[in-house]
């Protein structure tokens, strides 16, 4: 059984994520070290809470150099929820004093409240289109998964694949992958079937 490690960096909505993968079947641990980071074989960087918190919470446990190793070295599989997967990018409008881990070139924007319909946070259940070569799209083309967010990824990255987009009066890329780093921007853990599912097709993609 993979030895999956939740990153425990103070904004992680950790409790929902610990509780998933254990449905699911498996025995997840909090990583908060350097030699947690080692000793896993799958990573999950969740975060609720603003860019720069998250971006400070790696800093204070000095868990940056390991990561970056990690993941860019040791292609070790990493899973990026809500704020952990903004953080990947190389910034953030929402704070400009501190930079992304830059895994993947791209800015997280603020989003637009689209002729007023379309309240900022974007709050609640919306559909998910899933792009033909997505490594993690389920049997049905759109699926609905729970988000919390103000801010997102609207235009497409160079250097990366989109697994899936989401019309919240403006298109968000909501899902992307980069050899072994996915990231998603909505939350899986709170998305009851349809996210358990998509937790568990991520561990067997990475299964190797």
């Amino acid at each position: 059984m993979k030895k999956i490690g939740i990153i425990d960096y103070t904004v992680g909505n950790i409790g929902s994520i610990m509780n998933a993968f254990s449905y699911i079947g498996y025995d997840p641990f909090l990583v908060k070290t350097e030699k947690d980071i080692k000793s896993s074989e799958l990573l999950v960087l969740p975060g609720v809470g603003s860019f720069g918190s998250g971006m400070q919470g790696l800093i204070n446990l000095s868990l940056i150099d390991e990561l970056n190793y990690q993941v860019t070295n040791n292609k070790k599989p990493i899973l990026g929820l809500c704020l952990g997967m903004q953080l990947f990018f190389t910034s953030s409008e929402e704070d400009k004093t501190l930079n992304g881990l830059g895994w993947i070139n791209g800015k997280i924007e603020k989003l637009s409240n689209v002729k007023n319909q379309f309240p900022i946070p974007h709050v609640g259940w919306s559909d998910v289109v899933w792009e033909n070569n997505s490594i993690l799209s389920p049997k049905k083309s759109k699926s609905c998964f729970y988000f919390v967010h103000s801010y997102g990824l609207l235009n497409e990255p160079d250097n990366c694949y989109i697994e899936c987009t989401t019309n919240y009066g403006q298109n968000i890329i909501t899902g992307v992958r980069k050899e072994n780093i996915v990231g998603l921007q909505f939350h899986p853990e709170k998305s009851q079937d349809d996210g358990l599912n998509l937790l568990q097709q991520w561990v067997s993609e990475f299964n190797g």
